[in-house]
């Protein structure tokens, strides 16, 4: 859990609910309490004042905060205390704070970042439904030393711990009802590419071209590359080439697509960058780096080189908080095979420079705004 801190906070920036920085949950409870207004919802003598699960995309965090009244942080104290053989004071107001490690399709999951309790060896991982406001929380404790409780090494708990949420708020409606994210064209028969995590638990998608919308079909998934294969019916002015050579350190990229949705405007975004490493996360050869801007909603957008050539499929990167410029696509050789057990061989062409402007209406005829219902 803690090999690699980085990697607890890595985030997928470019995921579905790319218009959504800050959510929140209130009055959440554990259902076999009845419910957060029920005088025994509580886990110890006294009773919760409010329990609040906050989630920050742009940092990378979930956040479970715990208001208790003064019987309950008096009860609880005790019982910490006895627990880790030393007086462990728990406030009124607690907090638990969770690296974000997926994000995808209206799901959020995390593992507990901060101290642990002094004499036992803590575990803690959340997964949250975006779509139901409900969460569960896994946990594992292992004594570290001996208590009244038991000896050393002995297991303290282990369970999983469901919760319900009656209040949400939220910076965005789209939240619960649908996501949205970047594709492009492959060729000029309505064949598009994007992420996997973009569609996946979609009930419908739909494109944005030429200021219309078009159903889309999902023809492929390929959930270990986060490769998705999509049709509409619509012809497109331009596609993007897949690139004939290897990716260089050093080249230069530029990285389309709609960063935030279009809560931020409805015009393509462009970023540049180099690449800045032909492997990704623990050495996969299915990714490069670079170190073009990629954010939300950028997810499932080209990267290409200066000849408009497909480098990459723009896909993650490290959060904000943890890092600057660590960002990462699918190689565009990857894609190629997935293209290939799907029967679609698309146009290659070798490294050139285009004029920027030339290079631009290819972009914008290619790139398209993806959106998805639940």
């Amino acid at each position: 859990m803690k090999k690699f801190l980085g990697i607890v906070i890595f985030v997928l920036l470019c995921c579905n609910i790319s218009f959504a920085e800050f959510i929140e949950f209130n009055r959440c409870y554990d259902p076999k309490y009845s419910s957060f207004d029920d005088n025994n919802n509580k886990r110890h003598t006294g009773k919760y004042l409010d329990h609040v699960l906050t989630i920050d995309t742009n940092a990378g965090t979930i956040t479970k905060t715990l208001l208790r009244d003064s019987n309950n942080a008096k009860k609880t104290t005790e019982i910490l205390s006895e627990i880790a053989g030393k007086e462990i004071k728990t406030n009124k107001i607690t907090q638990q704070i969770y690296g974000i490690t997926t994000y995808s399709a209206g799901y959020i999951s995390g593992e507990r970042i901060g101290k642990e309790t002094p004499g036992v060896l803590e575990e803690y991982k959340i997964f949250v439904n975006l779509a139901e406001g409900t969460f569960d929380i896994q946990v594992k404790m292992f004594r570290t030393t001996t208590t009244a409780y038991g000896k050393a090494g002995e297991l303290a708990m282990q369970s999983e711990i469901p919760f319900k949420c009656e209040g949400v708020l939220s910076d965005t409606a789209e939240t619960s009802e649908g996501s949205s994210g970047t594709a492009f064209f492959i060729n000029n028969r309505g064949n598009l590419l994007t992420n996997n995590h973009e569609v996946d638990g979609c009930k419908s998608l739909s494109i944005n071209y030429n200021n219309k919308e078009y159903d889309t079909q999902l023809i492929a998934t390929d959930k270990t590359l986060d490769l998705a294969l999509l049709k509409a019916n619509v012809r497109s002015k331009s596609f993007i080439n897949f690139s004939n050579y290897n990716p260089k350190k050093l080249q230069k990229i530029y990285v389309a697509g709609y960063p935030f949705g279009k809560g931020l405007s409805d015009d393509l975004k462009i970023s540049s960058g180099i690449i800045s490493s032909l492997k990704g996360v623990q050495d996969n050869s299915n990714e490069l780096q670079i170190d073009a801007a990629i954010n939300h909603g950028n997810s499932g957008g080209p990267i290409v080189g200066e000849g408009g050539e497909l480098i990459a499929i723009a896909v993650s990167g490290l959060g904000k908080e943890m890092s600057e410029g660590i960002n990462f696509g699918i190689k565009s050789s990857a894609a190629l095979n997935f293209l290939g057990a799907n029967d679609i061989d698309p146009s290659r062409s070798n490294r050139s420079k285009l004029k920027s402007d030339k290079l631009l209406k290819i972009l914008e005829e290619s790139t398209l705004y993806i959106s998805c219902t639940y």
